[in-house]
């Protein structure tokens, strides 16, 4: 296939893929965030799962994606253990049920107890939400620490935010041209 017409295809997949995210985020304003009804059975406890949360975090307890100590906290934010990558098998079990491959991961300390909730639970999550919530904190948006910095003056002035991609929530219109593939 000529690259020109493997990249126009691409193109026009992409773009039929961010039309469909598009209707989707309409449908769910329109018809299930605007009916309180259905707003108020998604908030409600029926789909909570409250759970402990797993991230990467640095000495200062600042998420961190590749170096770090996994720190841990209580369906309430409470700190609840702290441990290098190296201890894994230490503290993190994992349960088999017969009907599916996927294995369940647990805290060894609080055991399996079945797919329940709570602090009594050993079930725990490291998504990128659980992972926000294992922190004390959470830093600025680039954004935001731009103008602390600007406004402020701060000790990581010598950060180069001129290498962050800094958009802003306007649809950015971003051709297949832009993006370098290698499709040899």
């Amino acid at each position: 296939m000529d690259s020109v017409v493997y990249f126009a295809r691409i193109e026009g997949i992409a773009r039929d893929a961010v039309e469909f995210g598009k209707l989707s985020l309409k449908i769910l304003d329109d018809v299930v965030l605007a009916n309180k009804a259905y707003l108020d059975l998604i908030l409600s406890d029926t789909f909570a799962h409250k759970t402990y949360y797993m991230g990467l975090v640095d000495e200062n307890n600042r998420v961190n994606f590749y170096d770090g100590t996994l720190r841990v906290v209580d369906p309430e934010g409470k700190e609840f253990l702290k441990f290098a990558p190296s201890e894994y098998l230490e503290h993190i079990g994992e349960h088999v049920e017969p009907w599916t491959y996927l294995k369940f991961p647990f805290l060894k300390q609080k055991g399996w107890q079945g797919f329940t909730d709570g602090a009594d639970s050993g079930l725990y999550r490291a998504t990128p939400l659980a992972r926000l919530n294992a922190l004390p904190y959470a830093t600025l948006c680039i954004r935001c620490q731009r103008e602390a910095e600007r406004e402020a003056g701060s000790s990581r002035a010598d950060v180069d935010w001129g290498r962050l991609l800094d958009v802003s929530s306007q649809d950015v219109d971003l051709s297949i041209n832009d993006i370098e593939l290698d499709v040899s």
